[in-house]
């Protein structure tokens, strides 16, 4: 029969085995994205859901943006937003199919282009950048409903935590009915969420193992 101190040992070392086989799931262990959904503060009403990925592009943020399902729809034309790291500005950059043009100013970007702002009471700007899609207009073709780009940084790698309870904004225009006329424009607003911290089971398994290992040095 084992000691009792043995005993101990052996049901640490089991239960740190339990908890690595939870650890392995990804959406256990940490966070890969963040979303949050924008709804109209001035305008028709709509919703789009942005979405934040740091691990398809390693190193920077692939952000997207999508009108989301219901009785009315958009062409998306403006994504504007706050950061954690305004010293970051200078450096950073967009790129994608959409895009159009950017703007990267500390809390002074609330307008792209005519007809692309986010003026209005209640309003998430004065943001510290913008990114424009499209053009003005459905019928050149450039109706989106859905938009996809990323944020890179000349030297640095970017991380979720540099929109973590970030303030941010959309703009939508010929805004109606998806299968009737489209008329109307939305402004609209939302907030990131925290980013979530690594999962619980990684911090038990490292206590766990230093205990095993303390208790490995002991006998």
């Amino acid at each position: 029969m084992l000691p009792p101190s043995r005993t101990r040992f052996l049901g640490m070392v089991i239960a740190a085995l339990f908890v690595t086989g939870l650890v392995v799931q990804p959406d256990l262990a940490s966070a890969t994205q963040i979303s949050a959904t924008a709804t109209t503060f001035s305008g028709a009403s709509l919703a789009v859901t942005a979405t934040i990925d740091d691990t398809s592009d390693p190193g920077n943020l692939v952000i997207t943006l999508v009108v989301e399902e219901g009785g009315k729809t958009g062409d998306l034309r403006g994504f504007y937003a706050n950061i954690t790291d305004e010293q970051l500005l200078p450096g950073l950059s967009v790129s994608g199919p959409e895009v159009t043009s950017s703007i990267f100013d500390a809390n002074n970007v609330i307008r792209l282009s005519r007809g692309n702002d986010l003026i209005a009471d209640g309003t998430p700007c004065l943001c510290d950048f913008g990114v424009e899609f499209g053009v003005e207009g459905i019928e050149t073709g450039d109706d989106f409903q859905s938009v996809t780009f990323v944020l890179s940084h000349i030297s640095k790698d970017l991380s979720l935590s540099l929109f973590e309870e970030q303030t941010f904004g959309v703009r939508a225009t010929s805004v109606g009915p998806a299968t009737g006329p489209r008329e109307a424009s939305s402004k609209l607003k939302g907030q990131f969420p925290v980013v979530p911290e690594p999962s619980t089971a990684i911090l038990m398994l490292l206590g766990l193992t230093g205990l095993s290992a303390a208790g490995s040095r002991r006998h």
